[in-house]
């Protein structure tokens, strides 16, 4: 028994080695493949809500831990706007200065960064007794606050900008998607957090389609990669904001052929004020989007000043340098006479109720 003892020994010796070395290998090649993964995440991180988004401002530990802001403040740099609204939309969570803080405008449409995130915000969304957690998350669905916004791979880290060649690994070129109100790709987060994933959530959070420009289906792609005009219905966002439509729908009275107010001239016509001379040869001049500028009127009559072609006597006069009438009220100036009835008949500037500055006014 001992000599069996002693020859036998040695050998589960050797066993125990092997099968350690062989662990060994299988826990570094284990290692290894784990190391690449994280190398491929490091480049398509998905900064959605998720169970490590401890303070619910739409960023992961992780992504929070890379870009060096607070993983338990949803506002790292106290600006009023959340670390991963800013993100989303390339707006730096760490600075407050400039067009990267509350007060910044960087997409020219007349409205704020602070004022763009709390748009049509519900009253006590967030509860002010937890200042280190969004309790309801991020309010997504006010209006787009920048330009050029690369929807698709908004909320990555180190996302392709709009126009980059090749970014999409097959030799493409990133294109910017037209799809307004705080859309997110469905990537099978619920990004709004309301309990429901964008691919399935009624709301419209969630991309038509990640891999088309044209999510609407009707032949344009890119209608609205500037956030001036988020709903892409030829208005600004701070104008509608400004005269009571809903800056984030384009349709029924909100959009461009509502007459809220009934005096007979569509919200665009209010806004580009029916026909004056125009920048692109139109009436009414409608351009959407940042490389055809903005829909924009520009009038070359006025009577008083004698300037204007024919004497005026084909285009609405402009005597006050207010160039839209308001979609609210039918008689702008308060002269008595309808909006639509001065600016398309009487061609007398239906924001001043006194055009020929005479000193008597229409009524």
């Amino acid at each position: 028994m001992r000599k069996r003892s002693i020859v036998t020994q040695p050998a589960a010796k050797l066993q125990i080695v092997k099968h350690k070395d062989a662990m060994k290998s299988i826990s570094l090649i284990l290692l290894m493949l784990l190391s690449s993964l994280a190398s491929i995440q490091f480049f398509a991180i998905d900064a959605s809500a998720t169970n490590t988004d401890q303070d619910g401002d739409g960023l992961t530990y992780g992504l929070e831990y890379l870009i060096n802001s607070f993983p338990n403040d949803p506002d790292t740099d106290n600006d009023g706007l959340p670390d991963g609204w800013e993100w989303k939309y390339g707006l730096n969570p760490l600075s407050s200065a400039n067009d990267d803080g509350a007060v910044g405008d960087p997409d020219g449409d007349g409205m704020s960064n602070l004022q763009e995130y709390t748009y049509l915000m519900p009253a006590g969304w967030d509860n002010p007794s937890t200042p280190n957690m969004l309790d309801n998350g991020i309010w997504w669905n006010g209006t787009v606050p920048v330009n050029d916004w690369n929807e698709e791979d908004s909320l990555q880290y180190l996302r392709p900008l709009c126009g980059d060649a090749g970014a999409d690994g097959l030799g493409n070129t990133i294109l910017c998607d037209e799809d307004p109100v705080g859309n997110v790709c469905a990537n099978g987060f619920d990004d709004d957090q309301d309990g429901l994933v964008d691919s399935a959530d009624p709301d419209g959070d969630g991309d038509a389609d990640c891999f088309s420009n044209d999510d609407d289906g009707d032949g344009l792609i890119d209608e609205d990669v500037s956030g001036w005009d988020t709903d892409g219905d030829g208005m600004p966002d701070g104008w509608e904001a400004a005269n009571g439509l809903n800056a984030t729908s384009p349709s029924n009275a909100d959009g461009p052929n509502g007459d809220p107010d009934g005096d007979g001239l569509n919200n665009l016509l209010e806004y580009v004020n029916p026909t004056w001379d125009t920048m692109c040869g139109s009436v009414p001049c409608f351009r959407n989007g940042p490389n055809g500028g903005f829909t924009e009127t520009t009038s070359p009559c006025d009577p008083v000043m004698g300037i204007g072609p024919g004497g005026c006597a084909t285009y609405t006069a402009e005597v006050d340098g207010i160039t839209s009438t308001n979609p609210q009220r039918a008689d702008s100036d308060n002269d008595g006479l309808n909006d639509s009835y001065e600016a398309l008949i009487l061609l007398t500037d239906p924001t001043a109720s006194d055009t020929d500055n005479d000193g008597i006014p229409w009524s």
